[in-house]
Formats: structure tokens, C-alpha cells, sequence
């Protein structure tokens, strides 16, 4: 009688094990959050008409809660970078986020390019990074 009882037992421990199995790979393929980076302006290989009065606008959605968020303006082939942008450091939990900015270029020279990047955490302690960059010009 032992041995009728211990089959279905053994049939649920491996149905168990099983479905345990695969929740932890289901919980696995989304520790990040899966992150888009738009910049509406300036445009990518785009010049700016007004250089006094250039507008930053950056829009990052994401399926999670975003967290932390760098945004970096250089002259291209420059290592130094232009404030507020060096890094602007922007801490967030929404799922869509507006970096909206206007920043004077007119003291650099017409012709000059730039070189705007985003980095976004996909999760809390920001072990995955979504980054994205463009270039204008002035």
C-alpha cells in the first residue's frame, strides 16, 4: 500500500519542481525594464537656428519605473562637458520622463558640433544601461 501512495506524491513533487523552474527563468528574462529614448530636439545631424536659446527636450519611456538618468552635452571631440549637461543627474519612478532644458550655445562658434547622450538605469542599482546619442550642430 506504501507504493500507491508514494506515486502520486512523486507526481506533485515533479509537477511542483517543474513549474517552480519556470517562473524563476519568467523572472529572470525581466529584471530590466525595457527603456526608449527619444530626443525631439534637437534633431540628430540637425542645426540649431537660434544658439542662444537652444531647447533640450529628451523623452525616455519605459515599462517599469525609471530610476536613474544621465544626460551629457559636449562639443564634439571635446572631453569637457557643458553645464547643466555634465552629467545632469535625474532620479525619477514614473515611467515616462521629460528632460526639458534651454541652454545659451552663442558663444561657440557657428559650424560647431555637439554631442548630446542620454544613459538611462533599466533597473534599480543600474547594473543595465540603455544609452543613447546624437549630433547637432549650431
Amino acid at each position: 500500500m506504501k507504493l500507491s501512495y508514494s506515486w502520486p506524491l512523486l507526481l506533485f513533487v515533479l509537477l511542483f519542481g517543474f513549474s517552480s523552474c519556470e517562473k524563476e527563468e519568467d523572472e529572470d528574462d525581466h529584471d530590466h525594464a525595457e527603456v526608449s529614448i527619444s530626443f525631439l530636439s534637437p534633431t540628430n545631424e540637425g542645426t540649431v537656428a537660434d544658439p542662444s536659446q537652444t531647447h533640450i527636450h529628451v523623452q525616455l519611456t519605459s515599462d517599469e519605473d525609471l530610476h536613474d538618468i544621465y544626460v551629457y552635452l559636449q562639443v564634439e571631440g571635446d572631453s569637457s562637458y557643458i553645464a547643466p549637461f555634465g552629467p545632469m543627474t535625474v532620479h525619477e519612478h514614473a515611467t515616462t520622463v521629460d528632460i526639458e532644458e534651454d541652454i545659451d550655445l552663442s558663444s561657440y562658434p557657428a559650424g560647431t558640433e555637439f554631442h548630446l547622450e542620454v544613459e538611462a538605469c533599466e533597473d534599480h542599482d543600474c547594473s543595465e544601461i540603455e544609452t543613447q546619442h546624437i549630433h547637432f550642430s549650431i
